[in-house]
Protein backbone atom coordinates (compact mmCIF):
# COMPACT_ATOMS: atom_id res chain seq x y z
CA UNK A 1 0.00 0.00 0.00
CA UNK A 2 1.25 3.33 -0.84
CA UNK A 3 1.73 5.78 2.32
CA UNK A 4 0.18 8.91 2.79
CA UNK A 5 3.01 11.13 0.98
CA UNK A 6 1.60 9.69 -2.34
CA UNK A 7 -2.05 11.30 -1.29
CA UNK A 8 -1.08 15.24 -0.58
CA UNK A 9 -3.60 17.66 -0.98
CA UNK A 10 -2.06 20.24 -3.13
CA UNK A 11 1.04 20.34 -5.40
CA UNK A 12 3.32 22.31 -3.37
CA UNK A 13 3.81 19.91 -1.04
CA UNK A 14 5.30 17.10 -3.64
CA UNK A 15 7.62 19.54 -4.76
CA UNK A 16 8.49 20.15 -1.25
CA UNK A 17 8.90 16.33 -0.78
CA UNK A 18 10.71 15.52 -3.81
CA UNK A 19 13.58 18.03 -3.08
CA UNK A 20 13.96 17.50 0.34
CA UNK A 21 13.95 14.00 0.07
CA UNK A 22 17.23 13.48 -1.26
CA UNK A 23 20.05 12.03 0.65
CA UNK A 24 18.41 12.12 4.34
CA UNK A 25 16.45 10.52 6.52
CA UNK A 26 12.61 10.33 5.56
CA UNK A 27 11.09 11.48 9.13
CA UNK A 28 13.32 14.53 8.69
CA UNK A 29 11.26 15.18 5.38
CA UNK A 30 8.00 14.82 7.02
CA UNK A 31 8.74 17.18 9.58
CA UNK A 32 9.69 20.05 6.81
CA UNK A 33 6.62 19.32 5.15
CA UNK A 34 4.27 19.24 8.10
CA UNK A 35 6.04 22.59 9.68
CA UNK A 36 4.85 24.13 6.03
CA UNK A 37 1.11 22.85 6.77
CA UNK A 38 0.91 24.16 10.07
CA UNK A 39 2.28 27.14 9.83
CA UNK A 40 -0.13 28.01 6.62
CA UNK A 41 -2.82 26.08 7.97
CA UNK A 42 -3.43 24.01 5.29
CA UNK A 43 -4.41 20.57 4.27
CA UNK A 44 -1.61 18.10 4.24
CA UNK A 45 -3.69 14.71 2.34
CA UNK A 46 -6.83 14.17 0.72
CA UNK A 47 -8.89 11.25 0.91
CA UNK A 48 -7.56 7.93 -0.32
CA UNK A 49 -11.17 6.79 -1.16
CA UNK A 50 -12.31 9.62 -2.71
CA UNK A 51 -10.68 9.22 -6.60
CA UNK A 52 -8.78 11.87 -8.02
CA UNK A 53 -8.17 15.44 -6.77
CA UNK A 54 -9.73 18.00 -4.85
CA UNK A 55 -11.37 20.74 -6.42
CA UNK A 56 -8.53 23.26 -7.70
CA UNK A 57 -10.35 25.91 -5.33
CA UNK A 58 -9.34 24.40 -2.15
CA UNK A 59 -5.84 23.80 -3.66
CA UNK A 60 -2.89 25.69 -2.70
CA UNK A 61 -1.08 26.51 -5.83
CA UNK A 62 2.59 26.46 -7.04
CA UNK A 63 2.12 30.76 -7.03
CA UNK A 64 1.36 30.82 -4.18
CA UNK A 65 4.44 28.71 -2.48
CA UNK A 66 6.65 31.35 -4.86
CA UNK A 67 4.64 34.16 -3.66
CA UNK A 68 5.14 33.27 0.25
CA UNK A 69 9.03 32.47 -0.04
CA UNK A 70 9.66 35.88 -1.74
CA UNK A 71 7.47 37.65 0.95
CA UNK A 72 9.74 36.30 3.52
CA UNK A 73 12.82 35.57 1.70
CA UNK A 74 14.92 32.12 0.90
CA UNK A 75 16.86 32.70 4.75
CA UNK A 76 13.03 33.12 6.38
CA UNK A 77 11.61 30.68 5.24
CA UNK A 78 14.23 28.16 6.06
CA UNK A 79 14.11 29.23 9.76
CA UNK A 80 10.45 30.28 9.98
CA UNK A 81 8.53 27.90 8.06
CA UNK A 82 10.92 24.79 6.79
CA UNK A 83 12.74 24.95 10.17
CA UNK A 84 15.53 23.03 7.81
CA UNK A 85 18.43 24.16 7.07
CA UNK A 86 19.41 21.06 4.29
CA UNK A 87 21.15 21.92 1.44
CA UNK A 88 21.13 20.22 -1.99
CA UNK A 89 24.50 19.28 -1.27
CA UNK A 90 27.42 19.65 1.57
CA UNK A 91 29.71 21.09 -1.26
CA UNK A 92 28.62 24.25 -2.80
CA UNK A 93 24.99 23.37 -2.72
CA UNK A 94 22.44 25.45 -2.31
CA UNK A 95 19.33 25.92 0.60
CA UNK A 96 16.76 23.16 -0.59
CA UNK A 97 14.75 26.22 0.23
CA UNK A 98 16.10 28.08 -2.57
CA UNK A 99 15.73 24.46 -4.73
CA UNK A 100 12.02 24.51 -4.12
CA UNK A 101 11.66 27.92 -4.94
CA UNK A 102 13.32 27.19 -8.50
CA UNK A 103 11.61 23.94 -9.15
CA UNK A 104 7.97 25.46 -8.41
CA UNK A 105 8.85 28.42 -10.54
CA UNK A 106 10.14 25.84 -13.85
CA UNK A 107 6.81 23.85 -13.07
CA UNK A 108 4.98 27.62 -13.06
CA UNK A 109 6.40 29.17 -16.32
CA UNK A 110 5.37 25.46 -18.23
CA UNK A 111 1.96 26.37 -16.82
CA UNK A 112 1.43 23.78 -13.78
CA UNK A 113 0.20 25.48 -10.77
CA UNK A 114 -2.29 22.64 -9.46
CA UNK A 115 -3.49 19.54 -9.81
CA UNK A 116 -5.18 20.33 -12.52
CA UNK A 117 -2.35 20.89 -14.50
CA UNK A 118 -0.61 17.77 -14.59
CA UNK A 119 -1.38 17.11 -17.98
CA UNK A 120 1.23 19.90 -18.73
CA UNK A 121 3.91 18.11 -17.15
CA UNK A 122 3.49 15.46 -19.84
CA UNK A 123 3.11 17.97 -22.95
CA UNK A 124 5.98 19.41 -21.81
CA UNK A 125 7.89 16.75 -19.81
CA UNK A 126 11.42 16.73 -21.67
CA UNK A 127 11.56 20.83 -21.62
CA UNK A 128 10.80 20.72 -17.70
CA UNK A 129 13.16 18.06 -16.90
CA UNK A 130 15.80 19.52 -18.31
CA UNK A 131 15.48 23.01 -16.86
CA UNK A 132 14.90 21.33 -13.49
CA UNK A 133 18.62 19.21 -14.15
CA UNK A 134 20.10 22.87 -13.74
CA UNK A 135 18.91 23.34 -10.92
CA UNK A 136 21.80 22.82 -8.29
CA UNK A 137 21.91 19.15 -6.66
CA UNK A 138 18.98 17.89 -8.88
CA UNK A 139 20.87 16.83 -12.01
CA UNK A 140 20.76 13.03 -11.31
CA UNK A 141 16.77 13.60 -12.07
CA UNK A 142 15.99 11.69 -9.09
CA UNK A 143 13.84 14.28 -7.28
CA UNK A 144 11.85 15.28 -10.68
CA UNK A 145 10.93 11.19 -11.48
CA UNK A 146 9.92 10.99 -7.48
CA UNK A 147 7.91 13.96 -8.15
CA UNK A 148 6.01 12.62 -10.89
CA UNK A 149 5.65 9.98 -8.85
CA UNK A 150 3.59 11.95 -5.72
CA UNK A 151 1.51 13.30 -8.15
CA UNK A 152 0.29 10.06 -9.73
CA UNK A 153 3.10 8.27 -11.81
CA UNK A 154 2.85 5.04 -11.72
CA UNK A 155 5.57 3.72 -14.35
CA UNK A 156 8.43 5.67 -12.38
CA UNK A 157 10.53 4.47 -9.58
CA UNK A 158 12.87 6.54 -7.02
CA UNK A 159 16.99 4.88 -7.22
CA UNK A 160 17.50 6.13 -3.96
CA UNK A 161 19.60 4.51 -1.53
CA UNK A 162 17.20 2.31 -0.53
CA UNK A 163 16.00 1.09 -3.75
CA UNK A 164 19.73 0.88 -4.81
CA UNK A 165 21.38 -0.62 -1.76
CA UNK A 166 18.45 -3.76 -1.91
CA UNK A 167 19.56 -4.48 -5.62
CA UNK A 168 22.66 -3.76 -5.57
CA UNK A 169 23.18 -7.01 -2.04
CA UNK A 170 20.94 -8.83 -4.17
CA UNK A 171 22.75 -8.79 -7.54
CA UNK A 172 26.29 -7.85 -6.25
CA UNK A 173 26.24 -5.81 -9.38
CA UNK A 174 26.13 -1.41 -9.31
CA UNK A 175 22.88 -1.40 -10.95
CA UNK A 176 22.05 2.11 -12.61
CA UNK A 177 18.96 3.97 -12.21
CA UNK A 178 18.14 2.46 -15.93
CA UNK A 179 18.37 -1.27 -14.74
CA UNK A 180 16.93 -0.76 -11.64
CA UNK A 181 13.76 0.67 -13.39
CA UNK A 182 13.51 -1.81 -15.92
CA UNK A 183 14.13 -4.46 -13.35
CA UNK A 184 10.80 -3.30 -11.91
CA UNK A 185 9.17 -2.67 -14.70
CA UNK A 186 9.58 -6.21 -15.94
CA UNK A 187 8.66 -7.25 -12.80
CA UNK A 188 5.32 -5.32 -12.19
CA UNK A 189 4.19 -7.35 -15.63
CA UNK A 190 4.61 -10.43 -14.10
CA UNK A 191 2.93 -9.25 -11.07
CA UNK A 192 0.12 -7.57 -12.77
CA UNK A 193 -1.20 -11.18 -13.92
CA UNK A 194 -2.25 -12.13 -10.56
CA UNK A 195 -2.27 -8.75 -8.74
CA UNK A 196 -3.54 -6.13 -11.16
CA UNK A 197 -3.00 -3.09 -9.20
CA UNK A 198 1.05 -3.60 -9.18
CA UNK A 199 2.99 -0.86 -10.71
CA UNK A 200 6.66 0.05 -10.95
CA UNK A 201 5.84 2.58 -8.08
CA UNK A 202 3.66 0.38 -5.52
CA UNK A 203 6.87 -2.22 -6.14
CA UNK A 204 9.67 0.65 -5.77
CA UNK A 205 7.54 1.47 -2.26
CA UNK A 206 7.39 -1.80 -0.51
CA UNK A 207 10.99 -2.16 -1.47
CA UNK A 208 11.93 0.82 0.17
CA UNK A 209 9.42 0.31 3.30
CA UNK A 210 11.30 -3.40 3.59
CA UNK A 211 15.16 -2.05 2.93
CA UNK A 212 13.89 0.81 5.30
CA UNK A 213 13.46 -1.80 7.91
CA UNK A 214 16.18 -3.83 7.60
CA UNK A 215 18.53 -0.47 7.90
CA UNK A 216 17.10 0.67 10.75
CA UNK A 217 18.55 -3.06 12.77
CA UNK A 218 21.97 -2.77 10.83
Amino acid sequence: MLSDSYFYYSLPLCVIDAVFSIGVRYSSVKNTVANYVDYFGLEMYRSREVSGYPSSSKQNTLKRLIYEIDQLSVEQFTARVFKNKQRTSTRSGILKTEAVYQFASVLLRNKVNTFDDVKHLYLNTKKIEKDIKKIPGQKSGISYDYFLMLVGNDDLIKPDRMITRYFNKLTNKNLSPDSLLDILKACSCIFKKTYPTISPRVLDHEIWKFQRKISATE
